[in-house]
């Protein structure tokens, strides 16, 4: 082979060695060289709830178009009147678009044969400020005809200020285990490396070869007890919420 390509290649082979020399060293030195511990802290408080978001759909079905687009038209005014009733503002209202759907026999080789009828139906979702409206609009959903998937979500007003202060109590349990952990092993804890509230380290610690499971960090709501307010309606005692911080630790020599 000329000298020509042999130098070619040797350029060539020393470029890439030196490249992934610099990756690798970039990479190293990016990982901690210290020991450290990783603690996870929870939070939680019980609390009435004072506000609900009811969820449905109207869902109609005709041979002709026009007469589901009328029975979906009429079902949604007996709707709002019900809201209406309640002096539930319009602002407090959320229609989603409009499905339609064409209904079709099937052959033996699943083909599309002649039409049945259209179906149609459109979501929505309200929004309670006040929870004693909860009852009477669940009971009316209930009873409607074409009124399906009736579901309910509680939740407290003041979420967000609620969602710091356990953000606050939980990294204190997470300091308060590390505190524990090192007293139990001799060991001197040291600063804070790294901490968050909305996830985990698992990329971190991939760099490592180790894999850690942590539970989502978002704000949690579980559901506890009931009290009913009417003969078909419950409305739980007390919502959940809780919240969890990841953080990580120096461990000092």
């Amino acid at each position: 082979m000329p000298d020509i390509y042999m130098n070619r290649w040797t350029r060539r082979i020393a470029i890439f060695c030196v490249t992934t020399f610099i990756s690798a060293a970039s990479l190293a030195s990016s990982l901690p060289d210290f020991p450290f511990v990783t603690v996870q802290g929870t939070a939680s408080k019980e609390l009435p709830p004072d506000r609900a978001d009811v969820s449905f759909t109207i869902e109609t079905f005709d041979e002709k178009a026009e007469t589901a687009d009328r029975i979906l038209a009429d079902t949604t005014v007996a709707v709002l009147k019900v809201l209406s009733t309640l002096n539930i503002p319009d602002s407090a209202i959320t229609a989603y678009e409009i499905s339609k759907y064409t209904k079709r026999e099937r052959g033996d080789n699943y083909q599309d044969l002649a039409i049945l009828g259209y179906e149609m139906s459109r979501n929505f979702t309200v929004e309670l400020d006040n929870i004693d409206n909860y009852a009477p609009l669940f009971e009316a959903l209930m009873k409607m005809q074409n009124v399906a998937d009736v579901g309910s979500n509680f939740s407290v007003s003041n979420a967000d200020e609620i969602t710091l202060s356990l953000i606050s109590a939980a990294a204190a349990n997470a300091k308060a285990k590390a505190q524990t952990m090192a007293a139990g092993l001799d060991v001197t804890l040291g600063k804070v490396f790294a901490f968050n509230d909305s996830g985990s380290f698992d990329n971190f610690f991939a760099s490592f070869g180790v894999e850690q499971r942590y539970r989502a960090g978002a704000l949690e709501m579980r559901v506890s007890g009931s009290r009913q307010r009417s003969t078909t309606v419950f409305i739980p005692q007390t919502i959940e919420l809780s919240k969890t911080v990841n953080v990580i630790y120096r461990i000092e020599p």
